[in-house]
């Protein structure tokens, strides 16, 4: 049975709206109209609700408990809203200044301890002895694969003029397309997944087959 629940219908048309993009590989009327009404939407709560309640909660409880210290990043963060005074615009750059900074240097060291420190200690982990056949094979696979594709990104020693670390170059070069196949399948089986997903509101919610 077709289902008489207003949101249903509304998502409905919206999903049907996204999809007509296929119909001609074209940006239609109705495409375009599913894709503003959803940045509409998001923009507008991100502004009415999490803003609202970051400002509230991060900045103005906290001065009203006494930590007038917090008035500093409320006044650096209004700062910001200069750029709509054409005298004042130039002021808006401490603020986007001091953000980028501040997210790049937190960034870094992010990236530092997750991509190199922790993929160190991983590898370091499996130089172990007294494990299964299997386990064994594992490790012995996988430090294969790190040390051939470092020497397949190592550009300071010259492949073609070692044999040896030609051949570890041409394996790194194999197990880095196993890599971006794997993530590429991950890919397309997450978007069949969403589609799949779409499909079941569709027949399911909607039209209640």
């Amino acid at each position: 049975m077709v289902s008489t629940d207003i949101g249903v219908w509304v998502g409905a048309a919206l999903t049907i709206f996204i999809y007509s993009y296929f119909a001609k590989s074209e940006q239609n009327i109705f495409f375009r109209f599913a894709q503003s009404t959803l940045v509409g939407i998001a923009l507008g709560y991100i502004i009415a609700i999490v803003m609202i309640k970051n400002v509230d909660y991060l900045a103005v409880s906290k001065i009203m408990q006494g930590n007038v210290l917090y008035i500093i990043p409320l006044l650096i963060g209004l700062m910001m809203y200069l750029k709509f005074i054409p005298s004042y615009r130039y002021l808006s750059r401490i603020p986007i200044a001091i953000i980028v900074s501040v997210g790049l240097g937190i960034g870094a060291r992010a990236s530092l301890d997750s991509d190199v420190y922790m993929q160190i200690l991983a590898t370091e982990s499996r130089l172990v002895l007294g494990v299964p056949i299997a386990q064994a094979m594992d490790n012995l696979i996988f430090i294969i694969a790190v040390i051939s594709t470092i020497c397949y990104f190592f550009f300071t020693l010259k492949p073609e003029k070692n044999v040896s670390l030609n051949y570890l170059s041409k394996t790194g070069r194999f197990f880095l397309m196993a890599y971006f196949g794997t993530k590429f399948g991950a890919t397309i089986l997450s978007r069949s997944t969403l589609l799949i997903g779409r499909l079941q509101f569709l027949l399911l919610d909607w039209l209640g087959f």
